[in-house]
């Protein structure tokens, strides 16, 4: 097609700006390899220059130690004539030629160097000092003895005769600390003394202090064992110590000299130390130098060299790093005008995007293929302006026009419209067209605009289509944005929230709640719905007149899979059940107070038996340390092993149809709580249908108490607490009954009278007579078998049944009951009144009741026409 644009190709940006990273790459590790390699030999170089400059300073060390040995040894050899010559002055029998000796000996040493000439005897006592003050005569002991010291020591036992030097000592003569050089004294071949030359410490110290004066370097004398015997610096505090026995010197006494490095306690300074031994003497000199302040010269050359290498380095790396990133924005641009082309060309296809050019001025357009695939151009005439105006359907072109226009007048930023085209074979389809003005005159006219043309028929069709179905759902339905801003309703909804023409998008969610407080609330749904992709609760809004509903609301996350997807929301209205619910609850409610206050227990069963209502006082009368709470909602089973099992919770069974064929019915229960309780229990049924059960507790308790109290009353008698003759008569008619089934079992009936009661009465007056009789009922029941029983059958007779004895059984407890009445006087207030009784006996034996009464009624009789106080058994 002549006027179709070409279409581009994309450009490979990814792979050269790969390629031009991995050469910037390539070339950063080419630099800092060369950096590295030459920082490595500038340190090997360096290491090198500390190296060469210890070994220097090892060699002056050496150097300087050698020349101090050997102007020691001198000096020791000095010491060594003057002893020999002093001694030889002092073995002549001239003392003035030794004295003269002596003071020529003072004038060949430095003032102060020689602190005194000492003569011992043999036994080690100071025969003379140049200190003393009057010299004794010769040979004279002085009172002072060095038989102690090293220095005299050294020369016995047949030592050979060498010079001798101590450790410095401090001087019982001179007081002084003086390293003491003796040689021993011969006569004739025999040990005859010791001459002691002391050298002041401070003299020997001072002549290397004249060498070292400075505190840095050191120099020192010590003994082959590492005595100290003089030192540069710090003389006093190493007098009369040692060096440590790890120096070289003191561990290896062959070696002649040597090196070592150490770090000196006395003041913490490390050096490199060199030593000698001096020549002929058991004396080594050692000198150290100040390690930090010899190679601190060179140290510091090499810190400039390494500071000037850093910063020639700094500046390469900085002047290679800006031309990296220069070279890099270049490529970056480069690759963004690459990758632009691309993403435009993959737009294009990937949006089967028509595009067209619009020259303004001539109206020439041109098209893309795409372009012309949309509109089915095959061998058609070239497409132009004219030819997309007549393919713009006639009902959309006035619209498409008024938008155009609107944009090339400047009224708005972009030209977008979305219309009907006809194609070259007749049928129809959506197109979305967009368009911008690319070039303008000074005056605001178009010269060129470009756009895109979009074929949107499917998104159209599926829009018309999912608005048919939504406006038929009887449901409320609306697709809200993350911000809450409607973007489409269907009918039903518009119908609810919407009043006629008004624009869902112009409606305010907050119009839709109660208050703002309540628009508030539902955030913590919409955070729900965003954690589980969809949520549904009931909740009231506002309708389009005002009025308050309740809905069935349910939400759903357009596009789960990203969070800032539309929601649509589906609202059912549930008004009218929402009033029925809370016409029920309140009806509930009001159920629940009628219950709380009914003055009995009320337990209520649905139709499926599970517990629906009951109230505190069932619980209390129940003994249940449940609360009606937590009740509600047991099955009928389950609530039965709450009362403790079968045996409490008898009342609760139903009929064996499990539907309670009776309507109605109550019992009267004990519960283990010692309760007595009423139970009516009700069928609830409507139209024939049973709804569920209700019992109705109540506490009869007081009732039967009253009722039991009222029956004890009427089979006691009132005076003595003993049965009346109507119950005695009744227990005694139990008995016989019982006797016919138990053949076995014998029973006797004792008919007991008092002796002479009327005499009582006439004597102490009835209430003493009511007294006795009370003695005597108490006596009885005291006497009587716990199955045994009594009672007053009227005035002063009594009768007493007997159960489980035979006739001599029933004979031994008759006479105990009468001996024990005989010993037992009643104690009144009238005093102690003696009281016998007449008792009858009869056997039961199966004859009625009338009978036997009569029978032990004869035997007592018999009795008292014996003369009373007796027992009487029938028959006679």
């Amino acid at each position: 097609m002549p006027l179709a644009a070409p279409e581009s190709h994309p450009a490979h940006s990814g792979s050269s700006t790969r390629k031009a990273l991995l050469q910037v790459a390539l070339a950063w590790v080419a630099l800092l390899l060369g950096m590295a390699l030459y920082w490595a030999l500038l340190h090997q170089s360096q290491l090198g220059q500390l190296a060469n400059a210890e070994a220097q300073t090892r060699l002056r060390a050496a150097q300087a130690a050698h020349a101090l040995a050997l102007q020691t040894g001198t000096q020791f050899h000095k010491l060594d004539y003057l002893a020999r010559h002093l001694g030889e002055h002092w073995l002549e029998p001239d003392s003035h030629g030794f004295a003269h000796a002596i003071a020529v000996a003072r004038t060949a040493l430095p003032d102060g160097a020689l602190v005194q000439v000492a003569i011992a005897d043999r036994d080690g006592q100071i025969v003379y000092s140049n200190l003393a003050t009057e010299p004794p005569a010769n040979g004279a002991p002085m009172r002072i003895s060095i038989a102690d010291r090293e220095h005299f020591r050294a020369h016995l036992d047949g030592a050979p005769p060498r010079l001798f030097i101590s450790q410095p000592v401090f001087g019982r003569i001179s007081q002084q600390w003086t390293v003491q050089f003796s040689r021993p004294l011969h006569d004739s071949g025999d040990f005859c003394g010791v001459i002691v030359l002391s050298m002041s410490a401070h003299y020997l110290s001072a002549a290397l202090r004249d060498i070292f004066p400075g505190s840095g370097d050191v120099a020192f004398v010590v003994r082959d064992d590492g005595a100290y015997l003089a030192r540069s610096h710090l003389l006093a505090q190493v007098l009369g110590s040692a060096v440590p026995p790890s120096r070289p010197f003191v561990v290896d006494p062959a070696a002649r000299s040597g090196f070592y490095e150490a770090r000196a306690s006395i003041d913490e300074t490390e050096r490199h130390y060199a030593w000698h031994r001096v020549a002929d003497y058991p004396v080594v000199v050692s000198l150290g130098l100040d390690r930090e302040r010899a190679l601190g010269p060179v140290r510091s050359a090499l810190q400039d060299g390494r500071q000037q290498s850093l910063i020639g380095s700094a500046l390469l790396l900085l002047a290679a790093g800006a031309i990296t990133w220069l070279w890099l924005v270049q490529v970056r641009q480069a690759a963004v005008l690459s990758t632009t082309s691309e993403r435009l060309d993959l737009a294009l296809r990937g949006g089967n995007l028509g595009t067209w050019d619009w020259d303004c001025v001539t109206n020439a357009c041109r098209f893309n293929q795409r372009w012309a695939d949309m509109l089915a151009y095959r061998d058609a005439p070239p497409p132009n302006l004219e030819t997309w105006v007549r393919h713009v359907h006639p009902d959309d072109f006035p619209r498409v026009r008024a938008l155009l226009q609107a944009h090339i007048d400047g009224a708005v930023d972009q030209y977008e419209a979305e219309y009907r085209m006809q194609r070259c074979d007749g049928s129809q389809i959506w197109v979305l067209d967009r368009g911008r003005a690319m070039q303008r005159r000074p005056d605001g006219s178009v010269l060129r605009m470009v756009g895109t043309l979009l074929d949107v028929s499917a998104r159209v069709a599926e829009t018309q289509l999912r608005r048919a179905l939504l406006d038929q759902s009887a449901a409320a339905i609306a697709v809200v944005s993350r911000d809450r801003k409607v973007l489409e309703v269907n009918q039903r909804a518009r119908e609810i929230f919407l009043r006629p023409g008004e624009d869902a998008a112009a409606l305010d969610m907050r119009r839709l709640h109660l208050s703002d407080a309540h628009y508030g609330t539902m955030l913590q749904h919409y955070r729900s719905l965003y954690a589980n992709g969809s949520v549904r609760f009931e909740y009231p809004l506002v309708d389009v007149h005002g009025s308050q509903r309740w809905f069935d609301l349910h939400a759903v996350l357009r596009d789960p899979d990203s969070p800032a997807s539309e929601i649509v929301w589906t609202l059912v209205d549930i008004s009218e059940k929402h009033h029925a619910e809370a016409a029920l609850a309140t009806e509930r409610l009001r159920l629940t107070a009628l219950i709380e206050r009914f003055p009995g227990g009320v337990l209520m069963e649905d139709a499926s038996g599970v517990v629906a209502m009951a109230n505190q006082r069932l619980c209390e009368l129940l003994d249940l340390p449940d609360t009606p709470e937590t009740l509600v909602g047991l099955d009928h089973r389950a609530f039965s092993a709450r009362l403790g099992g079968d045996s409490r919770s008898t009342w609760l069974q139903l009929s064996a149809d499990g539907k309670g064929a009776e309507k109605r019915r109550s019992v009267e229960i004990r519960h283990s709580n010692g309760r007595e309780l009423e139970i009516d229990w009700l069928t609830i049924e409507r139209n024939g249908t049973a709804l569920g059960h209700v019992w109705l507790l109540r506490d009869i308790t007081e009732r039967k108490q009253h009722e039991a109290h009222l029956a004890t009353l009427a089979a006691t008698d009132a005076l003595t607490g003993l049965p009346n003759r109507r119950s005695f008569m009744a227990g005694l008619d139990a008995v016989i009954a019982d006797s016919h089934h138990h053949r076995g079992r014998s029973s006797a009936l004792l008919m007991l009278d008092i002796d002479h009661f009327k005499r009582v009465n006439d004597t102490y007056g009835h209430a003493i007579g009511d007294f006795v009789l009370q003695h005597v009922a108490q006596v009885i029941r005291h006497e009587l078998r716990h199955h045994d029983s009594a009672g007053r059958l009227g005035g002063e007779e009594f009768a007493i049944l007997l159960r489980g004895v035979d006739a001599d059984g029933a004979l031994a407890l008759a006479e105990r009951l009468r001996t024990t009445l005989a010993q037992t006087p009643a104690i009144s207030n009238a005093g102690a009144i003696r009281v016998t009784t007449s008792i009858g006996l009869a056997m039961l034996d199966g004859d009625n009741a009338a009978r036997l009464l009569r029978h032990a009624d004869e035997a007592l009789y018999e009795a008292k026409g014996q003369g009373r106080n007796r027992v009487c058994v029938w028959p006679l």
